[in-house]
Formats: C-alpha cells, structure tokens, sequence
C-alpha cells in the first residue's frame, strides 16, 4: 500500500518539477483571458437588459441614420440624413407598452403601423416600411 502512495507522491513531484517555458505560460494565460472577455461580452449581447427608456442611434445604413427616444412610455423615432443632419423626417411617434421580459409594443396613432420591438442587450432592430430597411439601433 506504502509502495503505492510513493509511487503516486513520486509521480506528482516529478511532474512539479517540470516547468512550462514562460513564453508558453504567457501565450496560455493571455488567451485564456481573450477567450473568457470573449464570451463575457457576448453574453452580455444576448441577455435584455430589460428596460427601452432612454435615447438610440442606428449606425449609419447608406445616406441615412435613425434616432430614437424613449421617454415616459412615449416614443419618436426620426430618420436624417447623413447629407444634411438638420433634415429630419419623423418615421413614427406615439406611446409604446411593455409586454414580457424584452418585448415592447409600440403604438402609433394609426394603429395598422402597430409594431413589436425584441430588446437585446442595449439594442434593437426597427423595421421601416418606407425605405425597406432594418436599422439596428445601439
């Protein structure tokens, strides 16, 4: 039995006596880091954060660029061009309601232009039926 446990304690020793080059430690440690703030991140992407009040910006789709803003369960969402920024064109206004975890409904004055809005983590995507366009909004 006594054999055993040296043979064991013998093992591990000679094991802990090997050394990993520290240039490989290096490289092993920063990519376990890239790796963990990588998946953190998208993590972070995927989980609502549970809450649309506040103001978003589209990133900008060929000539033009949205903004929203969401305030006291009313909303605006304007579209500008990237020519000329004071030309705003109001794309949709009214009161917006929340559903479930991230699902808001907004709701205009017409309500045939009734829309649902999946909010992700700071982000959502708008369907504008007059240009055709999906801008995801940050």
């Amino acid at each position: 039995m006594e054999s055993e446990k040296e043979s064991v304690r013998g093992r591990c020793s000679r094991f802990l006596k090997r050394r990993i080059p520290l240039p490989i430690y290096l490289i092993i440690v920063l990519l376990f880091l890239f790796v963990s703030a990588g998946m953190m991140n998208h993590l972070e992407q995927i989980n609502p954060s549970g809450k649309l009040f506040g103001m978003y910006r589209s990133l900008p789709t060929s000539a033009v660029y949205y903004n929203a803003r969401f305030f006291h369960n009313e909303f605006k969402i304007e579209r500008l061009s990237q020519k000329d920024p004071n030309q705003k064109e109001l794309v949709l206004e009214g009161r917006y309601e929340h559903l479930r975890e991230n699902l808001y409904l907004l709701k205009p004055e017409d309500p045939s232009k009734n829309m649902i809005v999946v909010l992700g983590k700071r982000n959502f995507y708008f369907y504008d039926s007059k240009t055709d366009s999906i801008p995801h909004f940050y």
